[in-house]
């Protein structure tokens, strides 16, 4: 319950305390209907002399107000109050209704925009899948938690008013209805217990489920290119068998709630009438409005459990949203420096080392980018060179030794202003399921179609593009299924210069094209030099000889070689 709590009064972009008061002020004008009832009913059956004690004060309050406690007046208090506590009730829950979304909204804005800024490492840690469930399917849960938490307090309060128009009726029979009540809460509390570790279990294994499921459709192709769809399925359908038997768990549980409490209710009430008749000998006008009163508070009691088990339901996922949350917080990105950076003269590694916790990455590593020039950093898989292209990034910081650009340490510069000149094109290309104009803009509303022609005209896309049926409108399928691979390398590339960045940096962008797409690509690039700095790392011979400075690395270690040719017309 108090995990319960937490998140009504702790969700951001909620007034928690506007809805308890809305919720507050609709218990007494329900208590104020409730007390009326009972003089009404008196009065009705022509014994409104042997009223209670409420009774005779609600008598005497509207005496002393100036109002004939006649049996229209009373009418009118009994359903006004009833109908306020309507209006007030609707109004605390219409806003929870709106809260709803802007938790779940406010959990994922947090969680996106904190992920933005992690570091790099983080994400080479965290599974993909596991974040995409966070920010779709827990997300949307966890303001469901919201709503059934708001709805577990309002029956709360709602318990709390019958309980205390109970006492000023008949002490003895609120005693019996919180007996009841009790009894209610112990007998149910193990199905809602079983509940609650059935939806922690099926938040964990949804997460498992719909990460491994994001892993396979990525590699689809392989799998069915082998034949291995059905070993692969049944793989799957085990974590999918998991999953089923926490979901059948909470149906059981919460069926269980349900219809055992009709079986509580009607054995309380029974017993309760028995009592009030037989042997306290409660007056019938009293009667009536206790009985309607006890039915509600174990009636209300019951729905405070079924919300209370929903409430457990969803709050795994809450609490799962709300840990990634403060998990990407803490590991934010390191940003120290101030200064803007230039790129007049080049970048610099001067005597950089660096190392992954259990492995030996970089030895001592000098190696001078020039602006304007094609710097090609050569060596086979797994030497180094995708880590040099993270440290000039500042997605590292070197062990030893520093990274400088125009001669500043790249720490002390503004991290942000160095990354908006840099153009950079991956190895693993892959381009979104959009337009060709919405995977070179990449949602960035300052560019036009004149900007993205021309970075297509850079990249030696435009001549491909303009024959499309739309144009740079056009789709490019599932990963850029609707291309080759030359053409969606081109399209990186035009995403990379659309921004006119100083620092262009290549990362192996020809290694899966054939040698002669390869060589257009590599001719193209040279075409840039001059009005781009360029540093690329590749293993294919075709890029030393458009290299003004060659580098080749092995075993972490750099030496600079000799370039076959620094001239387009010797290339």
């Amino acid at each position: 319950m108090i995990g319960i709590l937490k998140i009504f009064f702790g969700a951001e972009g909620t007034r928690p305390f506007l809805v308890l008061l809305l919720l507050v002020l609709a218990g007494f004008a329900e208590a104020l209907s409730l007390t009326t009832l009972l003089p009404t009913i008196a009065e009705i059956s022509g014994r409104g002399g042997e009223t209670s004690s409420a009774g005779a004060f609600i008598f005497k309050m509207l005496t002393d107000i100036g109002l004939t406690p006649s049996i229209p007046v009373l009418i009118v208090i009994v359903v006004a109050g009833l109908c306020v506590k309507a209006v007030l009730s609707f109004a605390a829950l219409s806003y929870v209704g709106f809260a709803v979304s802007e938790v779940a909204t406010g959990l994922r804005k947090r969680l996106i925009q904190n992920l933005m800024k992690v570091r790099w490492a983080y994400f080479k840690e965290k599974r993909v899948g596991q974040i995409a469930n966070s920010i779709s399917n827990d997300a949307t849960r966890a303001g469901t938690a919201y709503l059934t938490a708001a709805k577990t307090l309002t029956f709360l309060l709602q318990g709390l008013v019958y309980v205390v128009v109970a006492f000023i009726i008949s002490w003895r029979l609120a005693i019996l209805g919180i007996i009841a009540g009790s009894a209610l809460i112990a007998i149910m509390s193990a199905l809602v217990k079983m509940s609650k570790r059935a939806a922690r279990n099926q938040t964990a294994r949804t997460s498992d489920l719909v990460t491994f499921l994001s892993d396979t459709l990525h590699n689809i192709k392989p799998i069915k290119a082998m034949s291995r769809q059905e070993t692969f399925a049944r793989f799957l359908d085990n974590r999918t068998r998991r999953l089923r038997k926490s979901l059948r768990k909470q149906v059981i549980a919460a069926q269980a709630v349900i219809y055992g409490e009709e079986v509580f209710i009607a054995i309380v009430l029974g017993v309760s009438i028995y009592l009030a008749t037989v042997h306290w000998g409660v007056p019938i006008s009293e009667l009536v409005v206790l009985g309607i009163i006890f039915y509600q508070v174990v009636s209300i009691i019951g729905k405070m459990l079924r919300f209370l088990q929903k409430s457990f339901e969803y709050e795994s996922a809450y609490w799962a949203v709300y840990r990634l949350v403060e998990e990407t917080r803490q590991v934010g990105e390191r940003r120290t420096g101030t200064k803007t950076p230039t790129l007049s003269s080049g970048c610099v590694f001067r005597n950089v080392a660096f190392d992954f916790p259990d492995t030996d990455v970089l030895r001592n590593v000098n190696i001078e980018i020039d602006a304007g020039g094609i710097t090609v950093l050569s060596g086979v898989s797994g030497a180094g060179k995708t880590t040099i292209i993270d440290l000039l990034l500042g997605f590292y910081e070197p062990d030893k030794g520093e990274v400088l650009v125009d001669g500043v340490a790249l720490g002390e510069l503004d991290i942000d202003k160095w990354r908006q000149k840099i153009g950079y094109i991956p190895q693993e290309l892959t381009l979104f399921n959009d337009s060709i104009f919405a995977n070179v803009t990449l949602g960035n509303t300052g560019f036009g179609k004149l900007d993205v022609e021309m970075a297509l005209r850079e990249a030696g896309a435009w001549n491909f593009v303009k024959k499309l049926p739309r144009g740079m409108m056009s789709g490019v399928g599932e990963h850029g299924a609707k291309l080759s691979g030359g053409q969606r390398q081109r399209i990186a590339i035009a995403r990379a210069l659309v921004t006119k960045p100083n620092l262009l940096i290549l990362d192996e962008i020809t290694s899966a094209l054939d040698p002669e797409t390869d060589r257009e690509v590599c001719e193209n690039i040279q075409k840039l030099a001059g009005q781009y700095t360029i540093f690329s790392i590749t293993h294919r011979p075709t890029w030393q000889k458009i290299a003004t400075r060659l580098y080749h690395i092995d075993g972490g270690r750099v030496a600079r070689s000799k370039p076959k040719t620094v001239t387009a017309a010797s290339a």
